[in-house]
């Protein structure tokens, strides 16, 4: 049941700056005003950009400060308070019969069918579909916790955009055991619920997971909307692009090279397993060619193939 909770602060506040001058900008020039107006706060900087994320009861000063520093691209403004009481008004407690409560209940953000799959089989309970193009809201994180029977819950968002939106379910649902496992994409997600354990505690397992993620390397193949430039790699529109550790590493016009070349910098001697999630854009002759490939690098690399189904990226990579 949601109990009474006393939000200090009313509004989620988030936004994304472009900033003026990178190099010149230091953090601290946010935390420091914002820490005293707010509090779950979490100030980022991602090579000309600045993220921010402050429960706060002055969400337009916020970001009046931050045009000090650069052009507001992105705003996201919650009523805590009244998201609450709307989750509150139309909560009602279903009829339960001698159902056993489990340990621990996982919830993951996935899209493609295949992938969906491939998650529940290794234990997660609740799937929200949403991903890239899709971001779920904090109230489909609440809605998917009060749905578990469950004493903890561990969230995978498997996309940097969603962690914050992932965050704030604990603040709403205090009374819950919930921990939230900053894993950024699908490969990271997936690696992770390889160290899951239910018979270990939650910190126990929540520290195991974190450890294999901090120590695989993930990658994605997609195309190229417009050109540009980003972080030293030129860019062209419909060029396939591979992206590691959500940094693109290379963009050609050919999908087969753009995945020889990032897994040229995935691959090493070191790595025993890569599982590959091929997607609706997919091609048999690339995928057969790419599993050859992988072998070149490492003949003891273990190769498994998950039809994913999924949209935006062709291919994911989770190299352990």
């Amino acid at each position: 049941m949601l109990g009474n909770i006393d939000i200090k602060y009313g509004y989620c506040t988030q936004f994304i700056v472009k900033l003026h001058h990178p190099d010149k900008f230091d953090e601290k020039f946010m935390k420091e005003p914002l820490s005293q107006m707010g509090d779950s706060l979490v100030v980022v900087t991602d090579d000309d950009l600045l993220k921010v994320h402050v429960h706060t009861n002055q969400p337009g000063v916020a970001l009046t400060l931050s045009q000090k520093y650069g052009d507001i691209q992105t705003i996201k403004v919650e009523n805590m308070r009244l998201q609450h009481s709307t989750i509150m008004g139309n909560h009602q407690e279903p009829t339960k019969v001698a159902k056993k409560v489990s340990k621990f209940g996982i919830i993951a953000v996935a899209s493609g069918q295949g992938v969906h799959e491939a998650f529940k089989e290794l234990g997660v309970d609740l799937i929200i579909d949403g991903g890239q193009t899709m971001n779920p809201s904090t109230e489909d994180f609440v809605k998917a916790v009060n749905s578990l029977d469950a004493e903890n819950v561990i969230i995978l968002p498997n996309n940097k955009n969603i962690i914050m939106s992932a965050e704030q379910t604990i603040d709403l649902l205090a009374e819950r055991s919930i921990r939230v496992l900053h894993t950024k994409s699908i490969a990271q997600g997936y690696t992770s619920l390889m160290a899951f354990d239910p018979t270990l505690e939650l910190d126990d397992n929540f520290e195991e997971m974190t450890t294999i993620v901090s120590k695989m390397r993930s990658g994605e193949i997609t195309f190229a909307v417009r050109d540009t430039e980003i972080g030293g790699v030129q860019i062209k529109k419909d060029d396939f692009i591979g992206i590691t550790e959500n940094k693109i590493k290379v963009s050609t016009p050919s999908q087969l090279e753009t995945a020889k070349q990032l897994l040229d910098d995935m691959i090493d001697e070191n790595r025993e397993i890569i599982t590959i999630f091929y997607g609706k854009d997919s091609n048999q002759d690339d995928l057969e060619a790419i599993v050859v490939y992988a072998k070149q690098l490492n003949p003891d690399i273990d190769v498994d193939l998950i039809e994913g189904e999924q949209d935006i990226y062709a291919y994911i990579f989770a190299v352990e």
